[in-house]
């Protein structure tokens, strides 16, 4: 007859078993803040002034998502909505494009060279993404 007393404890069995049912639940919270770090893109554009009728400039857009702005190189494209004010002139030589221009960011910044067409205030939009935000811009003579 056998004497010996069976030992209590934690057996290799019970041990991969509640390993594996912890692993999905530590994935699952490591993943969850992630998801929730993005934020909402918003573009402010710096006044053009000092500028005559047919003056190629640069409408400079500050653009940042979250409060952050966007890594250097990243493309947005910029939109005019009143291209009786400014027109997209990419190459500054008075040849305008649509009114959708793709510019990469530099310190934050988008610049779209645009043409002046008339003073006043116009707007647009920046878009990243599935994410917009307007601006506006004022235009005033030199």
């Amino acid at each position: 007859m056998d004497n010996t007393i069976p030992t209590q404890g934690v057996t290799r069995r019970s041990f991969t078993t509640a390993l594996a049912w912890s692993v999905p639940v530590v994935a699952v919270a490591v993943a969850a803040p992630s998801a929730s770090a993005s934020g909402a893109l918003a573009a402010s554009a710096y006044d053009i002034s000092e500028v005559e009728v047919g003056d190629s400039f640069p409408l400079s857009i500050d653009v940042t998502e979250g409060g952050t702005p966007l890594d250097d190189g990243t493309v947005v494209t910029v939109s005019l909505t009143n291209t009786a004010v400014l027109e997209f002139d990419p190459d500054a030589d008075g040849f305008v494009t649509p009114t959708i221009a793709s510019v990469p960011i530099v310190g934050g910044v988008a610049n779209a060279i645009v043409l002046v067409r008339a003073f006043g205030t116009t707007t647009g939009a920046v878009a990243y993404g599935s994410s917009q935000a307007t601006y506006v811009v004022g235009v005033t003579q030199a």
